[in-house]
């Protein structure tokens, strides 16, 4: 009833407490010109029905990018391919050329999404500018450790983002890369309606209402999990923990 406040709400069971905290509905922070970099999972895995909802879910990404951008497309199946040796400004002759690429992708081979990932957070991102990778797959991997490690450990602050696209998706992995990368998860079937929710993603992509947040008064090892350090317009936050004060 209160657009403008951030509310938190609590509960407990003696043995735990978590708390979510929901920040304004109606800030509007300023968004910073983006590096944006959209990942597609185009494995054998992703044939049919998948396959078409993240070409559409990419499509709808991209479009969504603003004059100052700058973007990267990166398909990968058991090994990664890129549309440009680095980023590219968003004009409309390089939309024109992405969206012929994005036709053209198709499902076929194996996964390895290591690779995607190392390349999508590679070099450093110059100040001013906002690194945001979008990663679109069904998650069907074996190797969970060395991706979160991977996103773990990047460097240039980006901000990770991940949308599931499947009917038994690897939920836990990709809320994991997202919460650890700063960013949201998003999880749909390939009958849901796709591009709103890659609009969704949009509006959030750069523009956190709180960076770099932290947990007091709950003594670090007494956190189940990470803490998200950006908090974004529309995406409540909760941390678990150990005990009830």
């Amino acid at each position: 009833a209160e657009p403008e406040a951030t509310t938190a709400r609590a509960w407990t069971d003696g043995a735990f407490t978590v708390v979510t905290v929901a920040p304004p509905a109606d800030r509007t922070p300023p968004t910073l010109l983006r590096d944006a970099v959209f990942v597609i999972d185009v494995s054998g895995s992703m044939t049919g029905v998948k396959i078409d909802a993240a070409r559409r879910a990419l499509s709808t990404a991209l479009h969504g990018l603003v004059p100052g951008d700058r973007f990267q497309l990166i398909a990968f199946n058991d090994r990664a391919q890129a549309l440009h040796d680095g980023f590219v400004d968003y004009t409309q002759a390089t939309l024109e050329a992405a969206d012929a690429w994005i036709r053209r992708l198709n499902a076929t081979g194996g996964t390895e999404m290591l690779p995607p990932i190392q390349a999508a957070l590679a070099g450093e991102t110059p100040a001013g500018r906002l690194r945001t990778v979008l990663f679109i797959t069904d998650g069907q991997v074996w190797n969970d450790a060395e991706l979160v490690a991977a996103v773990a450990g990047r460097r240039n602050r980006a901000v990770f983002f991940t949308m599931g696209i499947d009917t038994a998706v690897n939920a836990p992995l990709l809320r994991r890369l997202a919460r650890i990368g700063g960013g949201t998860c998003t999880l749909m079937t390939p009958h849901d309606d796709i591009e709103g929710a890659a609009a969704g993603l949009e509006s959030r992509f750069g523009s956190p209402v709180a960076t770099d947040v932290v947990v007091e008064g709950v003594a670090p090892d007494a956190l189940a999990a990470d803490v998200a350090p950006r908090l974004f317009a529309g995406h409540p936050a909760s941390v678990l923990f150990e005990g009830a004060p």
